[in-house]
């Protein structure tokens, strides 16, 4: 009985020859469907074989002492993981095991030529190219400011760093940054009249029995913040601000007093600001 035809792959791709590589590349994976099919046809008509056709088959198959010979008495050879990987051999059977590393080494050499060079990476222009975790690497580290760049403040391609950050607002050390979370500066008039000279986070100041209530725009996370304040009366003698005792200091609300030496109630400017 006559088998039908397996067609052969074609000259596998190498990167020894990269002009030609796509073209190969695209030939040997178009011919793996026909190659294939053959293969399926070979086991299908090898299944169909009647017992007297097979009869010769069958005893030298069985007179084979090892699995090279047994293989050889139907006409057939695996290709090893070299062979296979080569793509040279024309008289080779590929195992799923020899199909699958012939595979991989494709692909491989396919993406060997794909990958992005550290200029591309840096460049971000490419769309043709794969990056890898270095070329990110690359990439992001080409985002980064310069000392100088951080603390000048004013490009808007590159992205800030938690040590560049530090550089902008000139904090040296490991010492953790705790940022201002509202501040204000205001005149209290001897009639009770406020005027808030600038602020931030800060929905409104009152004069509260003694005191000035300050009332946040943003609540802070807590009650357990700091309040760090200073004052001028408006004799330029001198003063006190503080906290003052009973009026109770919440998330949102606090209250400034403003003393003399005798610790009497006073008039004039004072600022605060939020840390927490």
């Amino acid at each position: 009985m006559a088998f039908s035809s397996i067609p052969p792959l074609p000259v596998p791709p190498t990167l020894a020859d990269p002009a030609s590589f796509n073209n190969r590349a695209e030939a040997f994976v178009g011919a793996m469907p026909a190659t294939m099919a053959g293969i399926n046809n070979f086991a299908v008509e090898l299944n169909q074989l009647q017992l007297g056709d097979m009869s010769s088959y069958v005893y030298t198959f069985f007179k084979a002492t090892n699995a090279q010979q047994a293989r050889a008495s139907l006409g057939m050879d695996y290709a090893t993981q070299a062979e296979a990987e080569a793509g040279a051999a024309t008289t080779k059977v590929l195992s799923p095991l020899r199909g699958a590393q012939q595979f991989a080494k494709l692909i491989a050499a396919w993406f060997t030529t794909r990958l992005a060079s550290s200029t591309q990476a840096a460049a971000a222009d490419a769309n043709d190219v794969l990056m890898t975790p270095l070329r990110t690497q690359d990439w992001f580290g080409g985002q980064r400011p310069t000392p100088a760049e951080a603390a000048a403040g004013t490009l808007t391609t590159k992205i800030m760093t938690p040590a560049a950050t530090r550089q902008a607002v000139n904090a040296e050390g490991m010492a953790p940054i705790y940022a201002v979370r509202a501040w204000g500066d205001f005149t209290a008039e001897a009639d009770g009249a406020i005027t808030i000279n600038g602020s931030g986070n800060v929905a409104s100041i009152v004069t509260d029995g003694g005191g000035y209530r300050i009332t946040l725009a943003k609540a802070m996370p807590s009650a357990n913040y700091a309040v760090a304040v200073s004052g001028q009366r408006t004799d330029n003698a001198f003063s006190l601000v503080a906290l003052q005792d009973g009026k109770g200091k919440t998330a949102t609300e606090f209250t400034l007093t403003l003393r003399t030496s005798a610790n009497n109630f006073a008039s004039g400017r004072v600022m605060f600001m939020v840390v927490g």
